[in-house]
């Protein structure tokens, strides 16, 4: 019969001297749960603790109080050698190359609360008849003692991380994370910028509810920043009903970054299209959207008071970026592009006439892709 347990674990690590050095020193340094865990099972095996009496799967849930991280599961087997992390659909999921559920005979559950409310689950399982069945027990006790302090570590980490790419992105997340907090702090880069803006959004919202509105702009920025992620980009910050990104220009490529920002452009417009074919179909409002793509550099990082900071991107580039998406309403054209931004599309572009926008003297020459210039 399986044997199945459930306890918050003792305090000590009595009797165990690698692993107790290992809970307060090495073990809190690790930012990857399958690397954790491998560690673990080194400082068990130091303490004595051969093969044979070592579990045949070690699973650990990592489930956050923070509602931004995912649960995820790590499971060590010992036919492997080793850990791997994935997201968990449930405590009991297998794991590709994990030890046959039919071969696991006991099992013991270890509950390691932790300081942010979050309770996260160890799992030892071994052969009833094996030489480990014995020592299953006080071995889960000791393990889950010695990861108290390493999740809480840990699992604060990996929330403070996901907090700053949450709202910062994720390469200004980094940039923060690694101490670029002075005001003023600041670098000059290369890059192409995005900016967006639902149109006649400002008319609409004054007849809609609070609630609808919130939903109908996560509906919008959701289509566009999943498409500017997943090639490269990131979105800096929502202005109202507006998107700015930036896709930096990596190693002097112009053409690589403006590339992805087209095809970001083309995935967004094309998800917004086939939502507001659906909105309009059920009767509800659907704004259409104008994205400007612009190509230079920008100065990166840290404006704002003294103790309110904003990490973003600044310059004549931002602000001729702004000036264009302004004009693909009066244009009627979803998509505009400057003509640095247009000489690395790799697409066939088509040129419009040039432009007056405030603030610049002489008129702009605009484009757009071929296939959004309009009909004659």
């Amino acid at each position: 019969m399986d044997r199945e347990t459930d306890m918050v674990p003792p305090l000590s690590i009595g009797g165990w001297p690698a692993l107790s050095r290992w809970a307060l020193g090495p073990g809190t340094q690790f930012a990857d749960p399958a690397l954790l865990v491998d560690g673990l099972v080194a400082a068990v095996r130091a303490d004595g603790i051969g093969e044979a009496r070592l579990p045949a799967e070690l699973t650990l849930t990592l489930r956050s109080a923070n509602p931004l991280l995912m649960t995820s599961e790590v499971r060590w087997t010992l036919a492997r050698n080793g850990a791997e992390e994935r997201l968990s659909l449930g405590l009991d999921d297998m794991m590709p190359g994990a030890t046959a559920a039919t071969d696991i005979h006991r099992t013991v559950t270890r509950r390691i609360p932790l300081a942010d409310g979050s309770v996260q689950v160890l799992r030892l399982a071994c052969d009833a008849d094996g030489a480990g069945a014995a020592t299953l027990d006080p071995l889960a006790d000791a393990m889950a003692a010695a990861l108290l302090g390493p999740l809480e570590a840990l699992i604060g980490r990996r929330a403070l991380v996901t907090l700053a790419e949450t709202y910062l992105g994720r390469r200004s997340a980094r940039k923060v994370l690694e101490g670029a907090i002075t005001r003023g702090h600041r670098e000059r880069i290369e890059a192409v910028l995005w900016v967006s803006d639902l149109r006649g959004f400002t008319a609409l919202s004054e007849r809609l509810p609070p609630d609808r509105v919130v939903a109908l702009l996560n509906a919008y920025f959701e289509r566009q920043a999943a498409p500017i992620r997943a090639f490269g980009g990131e979105v800096l910050k929502f202005i109202g009903d507006g998107l700015l990104a930036i896709f930096p220009i990596e190693d002097g490529d112009a053409d690589q970054a403006m590339r992805q920002a087209v095809r970001a452009a083309r995935s967004a417009l094309g998800s917004v299209t086939a939502y507001r074919q659906k909105a309009e179909a059920a009767g509800e409002p659907a704004p259409a959207i104008g994205i400007a793509l612009h190509l230079g550099p920008v100065d990166y990082g840290n404006i704002g008071a003294p103790d309110r900071l904003d990490f973003t991107a600044i310059g004549a580039t931002v602000n001729l970026a702004s000036r264009l998406e302004g004009l693909c309403k009066p244009l009627g054209i979803p998509l505009i592009l400057s003509a640095a931004a247009a000489a690395h599309a790799g697409e066939p572009i088509a040129v419009l006439a040039d432009q007056r926008v405030p603030g610049i003297a002489e008129p702009i020459r605009i484009m757009t892709l071929a296939d959004f210039a309009p009909k004659s």
